[in-house]
């Protein structure tokens, strides 16, 4: 689903969000392309499909987080 909107993960570990309730800096908002924002409008709007809003909603910490640094990657590896 992330790929299909235009983002493809560059990291092997990402920060993750548990409970449905993050924060996003508007730097990090910024950082990401509008078309991104716009495809994923697209493939929202396009119908009513609970389990591609749940994947997006799960995959939001790619786009939105603060890359982890080499050390703190290198600490869960």
């Amino acid at each position: 689903m992330i790929a299909s909107v235009g983002v493809i993960p560059t990291q092997k570990l990402s920060q993750v969000c548990y409970g449905g309730n993050f924060v996003a800096s508007l730097c990090n908002i910024h950082r990401v392309n509008k078309s991104v924002w716009n495809n994923i409008e697209t493939v929202l709007s396009q119908e009513d499909n609970i389990e591609e809003e749940h994947f997006l909603e799960r995959s939001l910490d790619i786009l939105l987080s603060t890359p982890l640094t080499t050390m703190e990657t290198k600490t869960f590896i």
